[in-house]
């Protein structure tokens, strides 16, 4: 297994009530432990290709309930 095979996903019960979505975000987004590639590939090239999406606009934030 390794990084192309890896996605991404907010939908873990915990996120919504011990840590926010941009919390789990940044768990990604701010370690040095993975390459900026394989981010990449995580947050959203994986999906992509999986499910073969065109290119689709990235949506509006949502303001998670927890979030002030």
């Amino acid at each position: 297994m390794g990084f192309e095979k890896l996605m991404w996903g907010s939908d873990y019960p915990r996120t919504m009530t011990a840590i926010t979505y941009k919390m789990s975000l940044d768990f990604i987004e701010k370690t040095t432990e993975i390459s900026e590639e394989n981010k990449k590939l995580i947050l959203g090239e994986n999906a992509r290709k999986f499910y073969s999406f065109a290119d689709i606009p990235a949506p509006k934030k949502v303001r998670n309930m927890v979030e002030d």
